[in-house]
């Protein structure tokens, strides 16, 4: 049994125009709901055994905000520049690139509509939206992550921050 919890990046900041769509940075809101992500992931007492993120300044440094909460080591967060503006087949290849025998539970944080598409297909459950920093655990019914499938997920849990704010 492998599980993955994907984190769509928190809520970034238009304030600056002049920047490429990648550097853009987080929000006071954005800071604040990975902030409030991660303490829930502490409390929870989440159990990840690697963090992979898109280059995406906003996705990085949600990244960064939430391992800091569950006491992940920041150095050790991966980025993977395809989950930036990849689709759910380049997801999926990530995914069924990871190494099974050093990870039960991986998380991957990024972006919509790429996220919330993937989870769906995996997972067979349908979502109206996935807000911004939203988090979704699936349990996956495989033994090695070369082996995800369509529909072989079951939503664990789904965090929303308007939930926990």
């Amino acid at each position: 049994m492998k599980k993955i919890t994907f984190i769509r990046h928190a809520k970034s900041s238009w304030d600056y125009s002049n920047l490429n769509d990648i550097d853009r940075p987080l929000s006071l809101k954005g800071i604040k709901d990975a902030k409030i992500m991660g303490k829930l992931l502490n409390k929870e007492k989440i159990d990840i055994d690697k963090i992979i993120s898109s280059p995406a300044k906003r996705a990085y440094d949600s990244a960064k905000l939430i391992a800091s909460e569950i006491k992940y080591p920041i150095n050790e967060i991966d980025i993977n520049i395809e989950i930036y503006n990849s689709n759910t087949y380049e997801l999926f290849s990530i995914i069924k690139n990871i190494d099974s025998n050093k990870f039960s539970h991986i998380t991957l944080v990024g972006h919509n509509p790429t996220f919330h598409n993937l989870i769906e297909i995996i997972s067979n459950y349908k979502f109206s939206k996935l807000p911004t920093c939203s988090i979704v655990t699936l349990i996956l019914n495989i033994n090695k992550y070369n082996e995800i499938n369509e529909g072989i997920g079951k939503v664990y849990k789904l965090r929303i921050p308007k939930d926990f704010r």
